[in-house]
């Protein structure tokens, strides 16, 4: 995975359809093999990614030890961007760092398409 195109074809691949709110993680080492997936079905609402994200530090820390990339997908049905995603979007990153890993990328896909939220803020891609 080493870039939008091939990570947005693995979270195709493997969202529930119809769309449901899901969250997923890719775990990907320093050369963006792929080491996990992580599918948290049910979850929404205010402060999951950040929270998720630190979850899946953890695992990656104690189960996946190549792991050195997180790539995050949010499943929104209905719904798209929200008004603390910019937020969310800093706080994952940082906990991410926080843990030695580094957080690539988070799309928020919807019936509508996908968004990225560093992309409110104009930071640039990571890949």
């Amino acid at each position: 995975v080493h870039d939008a195109r091939s990570a947005l074809a693995l979270f195709a691949a493997a969202i529930d359809r119809p769309l449901l709110p899901q969250m997923l993680v890719a775990f990907l080492d320093d050369l963006g093999v792929g080491e996990r997936l992580m599918i948290v079905d049910n979850v929404h609402g205010p402060g999951v990614t950040a929270s998720v994200t630190a979850a899946a530090c953890h695992i990656a820390l104690s189960e996946i030890p190549d792991a050195a990339q997180l790539v995050l997908a949010s499943v929104r049905p209905g719904g798209g961007v929200e008004a603390d995603d910019v937020d969310q979007w800093l706080e994952a990153s940082a906990v991410a760092d926080f843990y030695g890993l580094r957080l690539v990328e988070w799309y928020v896909i919807s019936e509508q398409g996908f968004c990225c939220p560093r992309d409110l803020i104009g930071e640039p891609e990571r890949w």
